[in-house]
């Protein structure tokens, strides 16, 4: 059997609400050891989206219920005491995105490129009907962009340092 639990976790503020509100969602359902079963996390949040962990819910859920397959959507939003824009949950994503490269110097200057690559890559799971013979065919097409765009950027470097000289 397959199980979809809807969480609306409107209002949690911290990571153990969220995982408290999940697990009492899932225990009404209590999934079979055979069951797969499909969490969708809804609503608006007092914390950042990406500060919950998808694979800790899962682990969290499966050592309770060990149904046979768990997967866990996000449909989450923030929300703000502040007078301020709230931002859609694409942009959240990009900012999470390019939050998490800004922290490696080393990629910081493919910033927009590999933001790109993460998301057209999410867009491609996302499609049931794309097999992974084709996703990895999208990244390898990537991958040559970006090595393309370093080569690029190293014979730039090359160039402005032999001026030096």
């Amino acid at each position: 059997p397959m199980y979809q639990v809807f969480v609306n976790l409107t209002g949690a503020n911290l990571i153990e609400d969220v995982e408290t509100k999940v697990l009492d969602k899932v225990t009404q359902v209590a999934p079979t050891k055979d069951a797969l079963l499909q969490v969708t996390l809804q609503g608006r949040l007092g914390l950042h989206p990406s500060e919950i962990k998808r694979e800790r819910l899962k682990k969290l859920i499966d050592d309770r219920f060990t149904p046979m397959s768990t997967h866990i959507r996000m449909e989450v939003t923030t929300f703000s005491d502040t007078e301020g824009e709230e931002l859609p949950l694409h942009q959240l994503i990009c900012d999470t995105i390019q939050a998490m490269i800004d922290e490696s110097p080393e990629y910081r200057h493919l910033k927009d490129k590999l933001t790109d690559i993460v998301l057209k890559l999410k867009q491609l799971t996302l499609n049931e009907t794309i097999s992974e013979t084709e996703i990895i065919e999208e990244l390898r097409k990537d991958s040559n962009v970006l090595k393309e765009y370093r080569d690029k950027e190293h014979q730039i470097y090359k160039g402005d340092q032999l001026k030096l000289w």
